[in-house]
Formats: structure tokens, C-alpha cells, sequence
């Protein structure tokens, strides 16, 4: 009983240190994969830098050729006989749909015609899509970059729309209407190479609020999707006027990685292997007990055996007797206790041995030492009671046994002991007091038995 509740509470011991070590591996994983988003996150913020500063130097490369068109209408005072050779000049790029000119915002001239004539005629001022932009131009006087958005000749694109001012006589600036570089949209930015994210293993999204409709536009993202769960990062990048963002994220989740898995089963395979170890450090550890129980245990009753009583009596004896403390041998016998073997067997033999231990050391102290002497017989060594209360103790036992039948497999056995007792400090040697202490137990077994004989009263 006592065995179980000890293997009981070190196996409570093993499961926290298994827990402890799983604790431990999934707090060296986490940190692990903290780190790889910490690296993950300064790669993007590189990423996001270099694209940006890309994207923003070839837009404004481009939309930045408005600036000639509008020396064109200044030095001509208006007259844009020359936009033709102009426009073929600054037409260098596969990017640019077209350039065009907007007198008072009514398209007047663009290049090239061919795919553009639609546009003849439109007017920059009014309700079509990307033409906020234009009002914008107009109120700010500066460049306005817009888009992406519809054209009306199809396709998408993204504007840059710079106002143009003529000096008057007195000195004023009369508006004198709108130039326009329209950029293809999405072709402008292949040549961002946006595809070196998710080379890189990140996913991406650019995007801004429509100037049109007030809803976020998405302008460029990669194939995978980024979930508001997915640890991202997202940086707004102005481009002259407009408000454009950058947001990246890890193609791949933590569990997406095999190196992480091979760490948890690493961790998990630990704590096991942990917990082996401590379950097989504690059975050799009971199993020390247990052989050294055995050594000094006697199976059948739990008290001493004779071998480990002698012992252990000795040293106490001398103390007893170095002290000038009292301290007495106690031999006791099982009265006719083979009739209980030959009547009902070996087995209720035992549990009679075992019922006459519990008793014994029921009425004794726990540093009173009890030993089984062999078969039948027991031995104690009782110290610091005088030669009353040690009789007193020795006729409690002798009751205890003879007047409680026990009951044995459903039988009621009654059975008796005889007592002999010595004291061992006045002859000043063990071996003498338990050679006395066998003496006075024939005498008291042959006085009839069920009897406490004292030594010095033979």
C-alpha cells in the first residue's frame, strides 16, 4: 500500500518532468520561429524599400516629361504646332500609352493618334473616371499623379496631369489648360520586376484609396492571397501626390516549414525520452528499495528478519546500556501454531504470522524494535520503560492475541502466545539477555502457556 502511494506520487513527478521538458522544446521552437520572422521581417522591410524607391523613380521618370510638354505650350505662348515632334521625341518608352494636350481640359492634341482618336475631344473636367485627378491638378498647380483607372479608348492606366499657365500683359498667369502623360497600367510595372517578392518567397500587395470612389483599390498583388492572420508588415510610399502602400508577407506559415516539424518531433521525441529515463531511474530506485527491504524485511509479517533485528539491536542495547537506560528482550511464541498450519494451511499459517505482527506493532512504539525470530517465534527489544510498563506492554500484546479471534478466509482461529522476558542492562550483554528471555519463554510454555514470564520470577 505504502509502495503504491510512493509509485503513485513519482509518477506524478515524471509527467511534470515531461511536461517541463515539452515546455522547454516548444519555448525553443517558439524562439526559433520568432527568429525567422525577425529575419523575415528585415528582409521585407529591404524589399519593400528597394521595390518602392523602383516603383516611385520610374513613375516620376515618366510622368515627369509633362514638364516638357508644358515648356512646349509656354515658349509658344500657346501655339502647339510643334507637340507632334515634340511628342515623338519623348515617346521612348514601352510604357507610355500616350501624351497628350487639354486646352481649358478639352483634348486637343495627342500622340499617337493611332488607338487615341477617342480621345479628341474629351473633356478633363468632367464626370468620366481618373478626371478628379484633373481638378485636382487645376486647384493645386502642381502634378497630379492618378490612376489606375478606365480609359475610354480600353485598357488601364495610370495619369500624371500637370497644369500650364501663361503670363498675361499685367503680369497675371491665365490657366491655360492641362498636359497629360497617360503610363500603362499594368505593364508599367513589369519593369519594377514586383515578381522578386514571391522569388524571394514573400507574398505582396500594393494599394491605394480610389480617388473616385473612396474604396481601397488594389493596384498589384502576388497570386497567394494575405490574410489579415498572416504576420505582415505594410508601409505607405508616396508618389508625388498620391498615397500608395506596400504590404509583404511570408509565403509560408511556421507549420509550412519541415525543419520546424522535424524540431517538434525532436521535442516531443526529448520529453519522452526524458520521461523513460526518469520512469527507469525510479523502478531501479525501487527496486534498490525493495532488495533492501528484502534484506531486513521479513516477507510474511513486515517486521524485522532475524539477521537485521540482531544488528540493529546491538547498537541498540549499547547505547541502552552506555546510558544506564533500561532495556529488555522480549521473546514471544505462537502457541500450538502447527495445529493452525495442519488444520487450515500454510497460507492461513501466514496470515496468522502476519495478523500477531500488525498487533504487536499496534501496542508498541514506533523505535521499539520487532523481528521475526523464526517460524513461530518473535523477538523485541524495548527500551526507557521501567520493568511495570514494560510488563504492562508485553500483557496488552499477550491479550490482544488471545482474546480477538482472527478471522482467516472466512474462519474464526483463536489462538494464544507465551512470553519470556529478560532485562538486559543489569547482565550487560544482548546475546545473554536473549538466551534468558528463551528461558523464561519455556518456562511459561511449559506452565501452560498463554503466559508472560519474566525472567528473575522463574
Amino acid at each position: 500500500m505504502n509502495n503504491t502511494w510512493k509509485l503513485k506520487k513519482i509518477s506524478k513527478r515524471i509527467v511534470l518532468m515531461f511536461f517541463l521538458t515539452v515546455t522547454l522544446c516548444s519555448t525553443i521552437i517558439i524562439i526559433s520561429v520568432n527568429n525567422r520572422y525577425s529575419a523575415d521581417k528585415i528582409l521585407m522591410d529591404q524589399l519593400i524599400q528597394e521595390k518602392s524607391n523602383q516603383v516611385n523613380t520610374v513613375i516620376t521618370r515618366l510622368l515627369y516629361k509633362t514638364e516638357t510638354l508644358s515648356a512646349l505650350v509656354v515658349q509658344a505662348d500657346g501655339n502647339t504646332q510643334n507637340f507632334d515632334k515634340v511628342a515623338a521625341i519623348i515617346f521612348d518608352s514601352p510604357a507610355l500609352v500616350n501624351v497628350l494636350l487639354a486646352p481649358d481640359g478639352i483634348v486637343r492634341d495627342v500622340y499617337p493618334q493611332k488607338g487615341n482618336e477617342g480621345v479628341i475631344g474629351y473633356n478633363l473636367f468632367g464626370e468620366g473616371e481618373g478626371n478628379i485627378e484633373a481638378t485636382m491638378a487645376k486647384e493645386s498647380g502642381n502634378l497630379v499623379f492618378g490612376g489606375p483607372f478606365n480609359l475610354m479608348q480600353g485598357g488601364q492606366a495610370l495619369v500624371g496631369r500637370l497644369p500650364v499657365y501663361l503670363d498675361e500683359p499685367d503680369g497675371n498667369k491665365r490657366f491655360w489648360g492641362l498636359v497629360s502623360v497617360t503610363l500603362g497600367y499594368p505593364q508599367l510595372l513589369d519593369e519594377v520586376r514586383l515578381s522578386e517578392f514571391e522569388s524571394a518567397g514573400f507574398l505582396y500587395e500594393i494599394w491605394r484609396i480610389s480617388a473616385d470612389t473612396n474604396d481601397k483599390q488594389i493596384i498589384a498583388k502576388s497570386a497567394g492571397s494575405i490574410g489579415e492572420h498572416i504576420h505582415y508588415i505594410e508601409k505607405y510610399v508616396p508618389i508625388l501626390n498620391a498615397q500608395w502602400y506596400f504590404r509583404i508577407a511570408p509565403a509560408r506559415q511556421w507549420y509550412d516549414y519541415p525543419e520546424i516539424w522535424l524540431m517538434i518531433i525532436a521535442g516531443i521525441s526529448i520529453s519522452f525520452l526524458v520521461a523513460l529515463t526518469s520512469q527507469q531511474n525510479v523502478e531501479l530506485k525501487l527496486m534498490g528499495t525493495e532488495l533492501e527491504n528484502m534484506s531486513r524485511i521479513d516477507a510474511v509479517t513486515q517486521v524485522y528478519n532475524r539477521r537485521y533485528f540482531m544488528d540493529i539491536a546491538a547498537i541498540q542495547a549499547q547505547r541502552s546500556m552506555r546510558l544506564k537506560n533500561s532495556c529488555f528482550i522480549v521473546m514471544m511464541d505462537i502457541d500450538y501454531f502447527k495445529k493452525v498450519n495442519d488444520t487450515y494451511g500454510h497460507t492461513a499459517g501466514d496470515k496468522v504470522l502476519e495478523t500477531v505482527a500488525q498487533r504487536m506493532k499496534h501496542l508498541t512504539r514506533p523505535y521499539d524494535l520487532i523481528g521475526r525470530y523464526g517460524g513461530e517465534e518473535f523477538i523485541m527489544l524495548i527500551s526507557d520503560l521501567d520493568k511495570q510498563a514494560l510488563l504492562n506492554v508485553v500483557e496488552r500484546i499477550r491479550l490482544s492475541i488471545s482474546e480477538n479471534p482472527m478471522e482467516i478466509e472466512g474462519n474464526y482461529i483463536n489462538i494464544s502466545a507465551s512470553f519470556g522476558v529478560a532485562d538486559v542492562t543489569t547482565l550487560n550483554d544482548l546475546d545473554n539477555g536473549i538466551k534468558l528471555a528463551d528461558s523464561a519463554l519455556y518456562t511459561a510454555k511449559e506452565s501452560g502457556r498463554n503466559a508472560v514470564i519474566f525472567y528473575k520470577d522463574e
